[in-house]
């Protein structure tokens, strides 16, 4: 079992000399990777994705019904905060910040 690291503040935010949204400060990106035992994980991944930070969730140890709960949970939060979901493998998600890109390759086959 893996410890539930603390969620950190909100990143300060500095202000959008063009007038548009607000931006946050650059800083190197972060991946909180998470092996959820509950509900309870999701609202984690929410508030890291919040505060700007990228999630890599397991759910593959969970039982199915309650690892679609929770992914469902997490995709609209993050959808709500114009983040991203990302299917990387049975079971396993990344969640991006508003702000990140990510890239995939055709992958194999």
């Amino acid at each position: 079992m893996v410890p539930a690291l603390p969620v950190l503040p909100r990143d300060p935010i500095a202000p959008n000399p063009l007038g548009g949204p607000a931006l946050r400060a650059a800083r190197q990106p972060e991946i909180l990777v998470l092996f959820p035992t509950g509900l309870e994980d999701g609202q984690l991944a929410v508030e890291a994705v919040r505060n700007g930070r990228n999630v890599l969730l397991n759910a593959s140890a969970l039982e199915p019904r309650l690892g679609q709960r929770l992914v469902d949970f997490t995709c609209g939060g993050v959808s709500a905060m114009e983040g991203r979901s990302h299917r990387i493998g049975e079971a396993v998600f990344l969640f991006t910040a508003a702000l990140s890109r990510v890239e995939r390759n055709a992958g194999p086959g």
